[in-house]
């Protein structure tokens, strides 16, 4: 399977219809910004690299989150970065609708 199968596969497999947005976009951003870079599947996400590895996009449950392996080097001013770890950090980005249910901000008697 080709590398770009792969990752399209890796895409479908992990996400829901609304992190599948998400993801995208993330993709079509670092693409966009860094045009020279690839895609691989590794660590269960997709890392892009020029030279080496740079980032990489992770879908979970309920968030997709773009990870920086040395995120620790970067000036942070409108404080997005998460992680207290070494040298990585992150960017949580959770959909609005997934984001009012973690919350608490619907009840059961709201659909009753």
């Amino acid at each position: 399977m080709k590398a770009a199968d792969r990752i399209e596969q890796l895409v479908e497999d992990i996400c829901g219809p609304i992190l599948h947005e998400i993801v995208q976009g993330v993709r079509q951003n670092v693409m966009r910004t860094g045009p020279s870079a690839t895609e691989i599947v590794k660590y269960g996400g997709i890392m892009f690299q020029a030279k080496q590895p740079f980032c990489g996009v992770y879908a979970y449950r309920e968030n997709v989150s773009l990870e920086f392996g040395h995120g620790h080097q970067f000036k942070d001013a409108h404080g997005v970065l998460e992680g207290s770890g070494k040298f990585r950090r992150h960017i949580k980005m959770e959909p609005p609708v997934m984001r009012s249910c973690t919350q608490g901000s619907f009840r059961d008697d709201d659909y009753g």
